[in-house]
């Protein structure tokens, strides 16, 4: 009856630990799609969150666990790489801060700057 019993709490266990792993990564997954496809609005935590349906700060903790960086410093790197791949097709600098969500350009060409060691300028 013991080993029975154990068989089936850990059964239990391990069907848990799946179904938290998937949802977890169902909401990470959610997440980075609308990050996707809004990363050039001006785009909270707080925003995010609500469209995957889960506290800003447990969102927080889970991208950290799953993507290996802070959600700011991941929609950093997409939206800079969006940037490259604009002022590369020869778009005008103030017009590609603007499309990747930084309102002003002083504030994008040192994000730029800081992520890529050269101006956007430079870049181009």
């Amino acid at each position: 009856m013991a080993l029975w019993l154990r068989k089936q709490m850990k059964q239990m266990w391990d069907w848990t630990i799946k179904n938290t792993q998937e949802k977890k990564h169902s909401a990470i997954n959610r997440a980075l799609q609308y990050i996707e496809g809004h990363y050039n609005e001006d785009l909270t935590l707080q925003q995010v969150a609500e469209k995957v349906d889960m506290n800003p700060t447990y969102l927080s903790y889970l991208f950290k666990e799953e993507m290996g960086e802070s959600y700011i410093k991941y929609l950093t790197r997409f939206r800079i790489e969006q940037a490259k791949s604009l002022l590369k097709s020869g778009q005008k600098v103030s017009v590609v801060s603007e499309m990747v969500g930084y309102q002003t350009y002083r504030h994008f060409s040192e994000i730029f700057k800081k992520a890529t060691g050269v101006t956007p300028s430079q870049f181009r």
